[in-house]
């Protein structure tokens, strides 16, 4: 793995830059994680990206996360799609767009990514719900226009017994 890093393949640089982490060789595997995502290694690119968002083991620079996040995405890979989605619907550090965020997290999930698909359906059941309440609040209005008119429609009749009844 080592000698195809060396030699420039970015999977395995990849890999090289993973097990460094796990061995706590910080510097080294940040070194080989740039050279991948530089490389245009997605899994890479996104991990640069979650490094500059939470500040692992690296200074936080949000430009940075979003530029790796972006650069991941343009590749499909559906963690950098789902978290840019997440990103553009809740408005944080890009401006806040639920119809680019919806995109991306629904391209996340049709490529099989599951918080994107968790997150899809806890939508679409929210959305079920609002409509049911929305439907109902409309019932309720009809029934309550309906009420009035037929009110109106007996006005004229209780005012002459009303009259019959006060002369």
């Amino acid at each position: 793995n080592y000698f195809k890093a060396i030699c420039g393949i970015r999977t395995a640089q990849y890999r090289t830059a993973r097990s460094l982490y796990f061995r706590g060789e910080y510097e080294r595997c940040y070194r080989w994680l740039a050279l991948a995502a530089n490389l245009g290694e997605p899994t890479s690119q996104y991990q640069m990206g979650y490094a500059y968002e939470t500040a692992d083991q690296v200074e936080r620079d949000i430009l940075q996360a979003l530029y790796w996040y972006e650069k991941s995405a343009e590749q499909d890979y559906p963690p950098a799609l789902y978290r840019l989605g997440v990103l553009y619907q809740i408005g944080k550090y890009v401006p806040k767009n639920d119809k680019k965020g919806m995109e991306l997290i629904r391209k996340a999930a049709d490529l099989g990514h599951e918080e994107a698909i968790e997150r899809l359906e806890k939508i679409e059941t929210e959305e079920k719900m609002w409509q049911q309440e929305l439907q109902e609040m409309q019932e309720q209005l009809r029934q309550q226009q309906q009420q009035q008119l037929q009110l109106r429609a007996h006005l004229p009749r209780l005012q002459l017994q009303y009259n019959t009844f006060n002369s």
